[in-house]
């Protein structure tokens, strides 16, 4: 897997993790969890008609596949 610059990924304990400027966001057993930095956060979540949906946390962007957007968890931290 290749990840964009200013991504962070790796492998761990069978699980996908990708860092990026406002989440973590990690993928287990049929799972993808979303955590979000402190502070305030503005998370959208928009499903697609092929089943990939597109999450977005203040501004950023992360497009996920079909596979992916079967089960996702979305765990903010502190804030308003």
């Amino acid at each position: 897997m290749v990840a964009p610059v200013g991504i962070a990924t790796s492998n761990y304990n069978n699980s996908v993790v990708r860092s990026t400027r406002e989440a973590t966001i990690s993928k287990s057993n049929g799972t993808t969890t979303i955590n979000t930095r402190g502070g305030s956060d503005q998370v959208n979540v928009h499903y697609h008609a092929d089943g990939s949906s597109t999450v977005t946390i203040n501004g950023e962007r992360n497009d996920l596949s079909r596979h992916d957007s079967q089960k996702v968890i979305v765990e903010t931290q502190g804030g308003d």
